[in-house]
């Protein structure tokens, strides 16, 4: 069995949203392949000392601002790693890069180089996510009042919305999650569906936000492009 390596990594951003990937250098593993900055946590590390380390080494930067967003496994021919992603938003000093053949910033909706390092690949989609995601309530509220909130907050920039409504008679959670969609997708937000597959594919949705319950039964990934629980 591979021993367990434990990596940090950095999804530095510009105040544009676009996010700096580095090419790998031909003596390394995977040459040309494209990834976030970063490397392996050292003994008595902690994944953010590493991270600061590293793209001090790597990048000539001193990182000012980051936070942990996501943690995740992938286990390659020559090593079983553990990548700790941090969001990396303010730094001092120019980008002067040490050990990648190129850098880019790239924009998440429409990434321009590849192919990605295979641990490195699912971020861009994630990184296609919002930040905050909007939860229907119309049950409360009433679906006329629902829609009219759901109308200022996309106005406001809200691009990812899920339709929990348990309790709406069905008729009328149909036609409410499909107004959703519909307002949504006409202002480029995202719809998923509480735990209902048949009303995501009715109505449109983009994805399905499953409960726990209805993960442990599944035996296949539900058949949309983004699935949540």
């Amino acid at each position: 069995m591979k021993k367990l390596v434990e990596v940090a990594a950095g999804v530095i951003l510009r105040e544009d949203g676009r996010f700096l990937l580095g090419q790998r250098a031909p003596d390394t593993f995977y040459p040309g392949y494209w990834e976030f900055p970063g490397g392996k946590v050292e003994a008595l590390e902690t994944p953010s000392q590493a991270l600061v380390r590293e793209l001090d080494e790597e990048l000539g930067i001193e990182v000012t601002s980051l936070r942990p967003w996501l943690v995740r496994e992938h286990a390659y021919e020559h090593a079983h790693v553990r990548l700790h992603f941090f969001e990396v938003a303010a730094w001092r000093g120019e980008i002067n890069d040490r050990v990648h053949s190129a850098l880019t910033w790239e924009d998440a909706d429409s990434p321009t180089v590849g192919p990605m390092l295979p641990a490195n690949g699912p971020i861009l989609k994630a990184l296609r996510l919002p930040r905050c995601m909007g939860i229907t309530h119309a049950v409360s509220a009433g679906v006329d009042a629902g829609l009219a909130r759901l109308d200022a907050a996309l106005v406001r920039g809200l691009r990812l919305i899920q339709v929990r409504e348990p309790d709406l008679p069905a008729g009328v959670a149909h036609a409410f999650a499909a107004e959703v969609v519909r307002r949504a997708h006409r202002r480029g937000a995202r719809v998923v569906i509480n735990s209902d597959q048949a009303l995501a594919r009715a109505t449109g949705a983009d994805g399905v936000h499953l409960r726990s319950a209805g993960l442990a039964d599944l035996a296949l990934r539900p058949d949309f492009e983004w699935v949540g629980a």
